[in-house]
């Protein structure tokens, strides 16, 4: 159910992403023809002004993944030099990190599009970052007719996301969107950089146009420490819900719908042990189906901290990391 209400959403988005196409020129074109009318320019500031376009901004909180991370980890960088930041959160948001936050941009209405024009317009850097959407590839275009440069950081396999979410004739038509968006805003951003050696040798046989890797190492700093067999014994009993004899399917990651958890839970085999851990909107009916008994583990009460997770990773058989 969760699943088909999904791929209704994401269907809707994208109809309205084909109606909107439509008048994007339009749009683009008359807020040009707006700006040269009042005789619009930028303000004059010895602070630069950095505009940071993402899907999602913040920390761990159950709604946000490496990428978001990594976002707020450029944001931090910028603020504290010498520029001013904004972000515009297309998606999910920590407010305090945004101060143009107007729910789930994903829809590419007017109020939307008119937002985005006007903040690419007053900042004199743009930074794309994040998954698919209109609005990425509209601040790219916006950026081209008001001359404001843009930079993009692809953070997401494209072709992965379609085949992980769509079929028939939805899969085509989404692959298409997602690779336009890819190409579309590489080719006409004045640099574009990817976030590992691995995905950037796949952009490459692409012809996708990307310069080079940003890695955010201290994610992963809390990983690299050694654990005692004592400490990582002590996991296991937490993750095996007091039954260590048993193999261990470990699930950590947000708890959000497009993730699938119910078909994990159905698939997992007799006489292993599913530990679910991570914080989200399916909590609650993670909660109900807690059994160790039957080897559902689930976690789902807060937070776990990195170095917690480390032990977590270590004590299980199989392990599974889904941002």
């Amino acid at each position: 159910m969760a699943k088909t209400t999904l791929q209704n959403i994401v269907t809707a988005s994208l109809v309205m992403t084909l109606l909107a196409s439509m008048i994007q020129f339009l749009v683009a074109l008359l807020f040009c023809l707006r700006r040269r009318l009042r005789n619009l320019s930028k303000t004059s500031s010895t602070t630069s002004r950095v505009l940071i376009v993402a899907n999602r901004v913040g920390e761990f909180n159950g709604e946000t993944g490496g990428g978001s991370i990594f976002r707020h980890r450029l944001l931090e960088s910028l603020s504290g030099s010498q520029y001013s930041v904004t972000c515009l959160a297309i998606g999910r948001a920590t407010v305090c990190f945004s101060e143009s936050v107007r729910g789930p941009l994903m829809s590419p209405s007017i109020r939307n599009l008119l937002l985005t024009a006007q903040l690419v317009n007053s900042h004199d850097l743009v930074v794309i970052s994040g998954s698919w959407s209109f609005l990425n590839v509209f601040s790219v275009y916006v950026g081209l007719l008001c001359g404001t440069p843009c930079i993009t950081f692809v953070t997401m396999n494209s072709k992965a996301a379609v085949d992980a979410n769509f079929s028939g004739p939805m899969w085509y038509l989404s692959y298409v969107l997602y690779m336009a968006t890819d190409y579309f805003n590489c080719w006409f951003s004045i640099g574009a950089w990817t976030r590992s050696a691995e995905y950037l040798s796949t952009l490459t046989a692409r012809h996708i146009p990307v310069q080079g890797v940003v890695y955010c190492g201290d994610q992963y700093k809390t990983f690299q420490a050694q654990d005692c067999d004592t400490e990582i014994s002590e996991a296991r009993h937490v993750l095996s819900g007091g039954h260590p004899h048993h193999p261990i399917l470990l699930y950590c990651g947000r708890l959000l719908p497009e993730k699938r958890i119910p078909l994990l839970v159905a698939a997992k085999p007799e006489g292993m042990t599913l530990a679910i851990v991570g914080t989200g909107s399916e909590a609650a009916w993670l909660r109900n189906i807690h059994d160790p008994t039957k080897g559902i583990v689930c976690l789902v009460e807060g937070m776990v901290t990195q170095a917690m997770l480390r032990k977590f990773y270590k004590a299980a058989e199989i392990g599974r990391a889904h941002v």
